[in-house]
């Protein structure tokens, strides 16, 4: 006997909830702060570590913001941006791509006064493709402030010892 197709349809609409849901689950357990940004730098999705790093200097909400302006409180498209010379009336960002050569993916290194403190930050930026066109970016912050930290220490230390 075949289901009614209303049953087919609530079970295909609760799996895709769960698949949605479990998405959610993963993007939250990633402990760096990952942005989906769109052509107009605009946030659209975040997860929960970018809410933490940018509540470090009181933001309540990044969704719906300029990432310029929610991640580094700045009025205008950074300086260390890749895309900072993208046309933000332009609903991709191939021109950016283009006239840059990019390749898939890129990093920049970056020191950002957080505060009171300057952190070194990674940052690595991830085009996300829909029909041909590079629709979004996906920006990940990585603090590696200790890290350099410890890198400088291990220096020192060596050309003590030498």
């Amino acid at each position: 006997m075949d289901k009614p197709k209303s049953d087919f349809v609530n079970s295909e609409s609760r799996e895709h909830s769960e698949n949605v849901a479990e998405l959610e689950l993963i993007l939250n357990g990633i402990t760096e702060p990952l942005v989906l940004i769109d052509p107009q730098f605009t946030i659209k999705r975040q997860n929960k570590a970018s809410v933490d790093f940018i509540k470090k200097r009181k933001t309540i909400s990044i969704r719906d913001k300029q990432c310029y302006k929610a991640l580094y409180n700045r009025d205008n498209v950074c300086p260390f941006c890749p895309f900072g010379n993208h046309d933000s009336q332009k609903e991709n960002f191939d021109d950016v791509f283009l006239e840059n050569n990019y390749s898939e993916n890129f990093e920049r290194e970056i020191f950002f006064k957080s505060n009171v403190k300057t952190e070194t930050l990674y940052l690595s930026f991830f085009p996300l493709t829909k029909n041909g066109k590079i629709y979004s970016i996906v920006e990940k912050i990585s603090n590696i402030t200790e890290i350099k930290a410890k890198d400088e220490e291990t220096l020192r230390m060596r050309n003590l010892a030498s």
